[in-house]
């Protein structure tokens, strides 16, 4: 299976996170803001890669998830990855281990990680970033 990578961009068409879904290394990593004016076009084939990836089971899946800022369409579409994802876990054909990266500085990115983590039925972990050292 092809790996698929989508570079980071801000243009007039919106801004896009980096995607990077690496098939022989079972790693999916979603990183940047996400504020696509066609949301649908943009997920497409993300989620068709993505359907095809989970057709094979005993994967060993890991994803990284650093967001910033997300528009509500896309916020919804990026639930739906991770429903898929947690569905494949659930179902035990294979399994998923999510990494979210939250900004220490930032109480609402703190706060949206806790509010996506709070239901899930898979193992996760909360990693801070941007956190203020001793000295400051």
């Amino acid at each position: 299976m092809e790996n698929l990578y989508l570079a980071a961009v801000d243009n007039d068409e919106g801004f896009f996170p980096e995607v990077v879904f690496d098939a022989e290394k079972e790693y999916l990593s979603f990183e940047g803001d996400c504020n696509p004016i066609d949301t649908e076009a943009y997920f497409e084939p993300i989620f068709a890669w993505i359907t095809a990836f989970l057709q094979t089971e005993g994967r060993k899946i890991i994803m990284r998830y650093k967001m910033g800022y997300l528009n509500s369409s896309s916020s919804r579409r990026l639930y739906d990855i991770l429903h898929c994802l947690e569905q494949y876990h659930i179902t035990e054909k294979g399994s998923l281990f999510l990494s979210f990266h939250a900004d220490a500085s930032d109480p609402d990115s703190i706060k949206d990680t806790q509010w996506t983590t709070e239901d899930l039925k898979c193992p996760y972990e909360i990693v801070l970033y941007n956190e203020p050292t001793q000295n400051e």
